[in-house]
């Protein structure tokens, strides 16, 4: 699971300095402030706003002490809602407004620290998903029209076991993306291109910030796009280029400056999740409505792009599944699961020739790909047997026709080769599929010598397979094909037997 990261500053406790017209209580809260006496500040805080509840100043202060000393984010939070209903005239407008950033800042900050801590967990506390959750909806309470926190409440509900609320969550992270969803399809932004590539098509940004953050460097620009502003956050590695890492889009009116040029991330895992949970559930527009706004955000995504592979498979849309498995080959080239894919639905095609070039670009990558070889030995059998078929029609149709067994027997051979290499892997070597394979390739060639082999090894398992009907069916097989009636009726037998168990 992918840890969550974010930068922001929050200013620290700051008292005011105007006394006139104060309380005791007050005038005591701002002195201890002052001297850091935060137990003392707190007290006299809490007695001014009970004794004067539209001091909207003392609800600021309260507001802060909760955030920077006592850590009691909600009770920061109520603090903030009564010195916004205290202001009437709305003269702390802005400081309220700054306030509650920072508290917005402070809690997402514990949150994600607390959400790093459960999801890299092996079996996280209960009480502390619960927690990192309850800190997140504090986030959204206090920022609802903001992204960031939704996907990573739905990750945490999912972990609590609830898939419906969490895909609530991740639908709310997608709606509130829409903005930078449709600038990205209107400009061609993407998350990982080069800066320059903007530069190119935006020209120079109407204001720029730099952010030193240790070796990297990075940097806010600030573009009009159709009468909207723009907000792009890219990252310099020391020495590397300057890639785009997020962007705002038309952020609302109301968010102050600084909110919207807030450097952010922009993370495809919830939608990624969503996609895979919808996926699961059978709901494959939906998947596929996920994965197309990831490809959308960045259009490499190669989990995105296997989802919509998978839904393809599954709704039988063969065309498109083989194009965009083409394309992953492209574009991945040394991924050698996608050359595997590619070769197994060519065989289901029964494109066979292409099929095992897959199999073996695949198998160049990884010589020991245990699908690859598998599935390698299976369509050259397959393209044999195909062959094979049309030989014996040929025969049927004209008694006099001479069948020409080196159409498959070379394609048995390496049907036969590759098996056996696949044996050779640990685990592999008494896999009773491919012994039966073998013996019905060694049958057909034939190959005697290496039939016998393979005879005695599947003789020499009884003590491992005696209560599997499979392996006395393979061998009854065997001996019924040899004309050895007795043993034949022996195994036979045996697999009626146990599977009347």
């Amino acid at each position: 699971m992918k840890r969550h990261a974010l930068i922001l500053l929050v200013a620290g406790l700051v008292a005011a300095t105007s006394f006139h017209c104060a309380s005791p209580e007050f005038t005591t809260a701002k002195i201890a402030l002052g001297q850091r006496d935060y137990p003392k500040a707190l007290r006299n805080l809490e007695l001014e706003t009970r004794k004067n509840p539209g001091n909207v100043e003392a609800w600021l202060l309260l507001a802060q002490l909760h955030r920077e000393y006592t850590g009691n984010y909600t009770a920061a939070a109520e603090a903030l809602q009564n010195a916004r209903a205290g202001d009437r005239t709305g003269a702390w407008k802005e400081r309220i407004a700054a306030e509650e950033l920072a508290l917005w800042v402070t809690a997402y900050n514990a949150a994600i620290g607390l959400y790093n801590e459960v999801v890299t967990a092996e079996r996280p506390p209960e009480e502390s998903l619960r927690r990192a959750k309850q800190l997140l909806e504090l986030v959204v309470q206090l920022k609802p029209d903001v992204p960031d926190a939704y996907g990573l409440l739905g990750t945490l509900e999912e972990l609590l076991g609830d898939t419906v609320a969490a895909l609530a969550r991740f639908e709310r992270y997608r709606e509130l993306l829409q903005p930078e969803l449709q600038v990205a399809r209107r400009i061609g932004i993407a998350l990982g291109m080069p800066r320059e590539d903007l530069l190119q098509r935006l020209g120079m940004p109407s204001a720029s910030r730099d952010i030193p953050a240790g070796t990297d460097t990075l940097r806010v620009d600030r573009w009009t796009v159709e009468g909207a502003p723009l907000y792009v956050f890219s990252a310099q590695t020391a020495g590397g280029a300057t890639r785009v890492e997020g962007w705002r889009y038309n952020p609302p009116a109301a968010w102050s400056e600084e909110e919207k040029g807030r450097y952010v991330r922009l993370s495809l895992q919830p939608l990624i999740s969503a996609a895979i949970a919808a996926v699961d559930r059978a709901e494959y527009e939906l998947a596929l409505s996920y994965a197309d706004a990831v490809l959308t955000l960045q259009p490499t995504n190669e989990q995105a792009l296997s989802i919509r592979a998978e839904v393809y498979d599954r709704q039988g849309r063969t065309e498109e599944l083989l194009e965009l498995l083409q394309q992953l080959r492209q574009q991945y080239p040394t991924n050698k699961v996608y050359h595997a894919q590619y070769g197994l639905l060519l065989t289901k095609l029964e494109r066979y020739g292409e099929a095992v070039r897959a199999y073996e670009e695949a198998l160049r990558l990884d010589p020991n790909y245990d699908l690859a070889l598998f599935n390698a030995a299976a369509a050259y059998k397959n393209w044999a047997g195909k062959l094979q078929q049309e030989e014996l029609d040929k025969r049927r149709q004209n008694p006099r026709y001479q069948e020409q067994r080196e159409r498959y027997a070379p394609l048995l051979q390496k049907a036969a080769e590759y098996f056996e290499r696949y044996r050779e892997l640990p685990g592999k070597r008494d896999d009773l599929i491919v012994l039966d394979q073998l013996v019905n390739i060694y049958e057909v060639l034939p190959d005697r010598a290496k039939l016998e082999r393979v005879v005695r090894e599947l003789e020499a398992l009884a003590p491992r397979f005696e209560r599997e009907a499979r392996y006395y069916e393979i061998l009854g097989g065997v001996y019924a094909r040899r004309g050895d009636k007795a043993k034949a009726e022996e195994y036979y037998r045996k697999a009626d037997q146990l599977r009347k168990q």
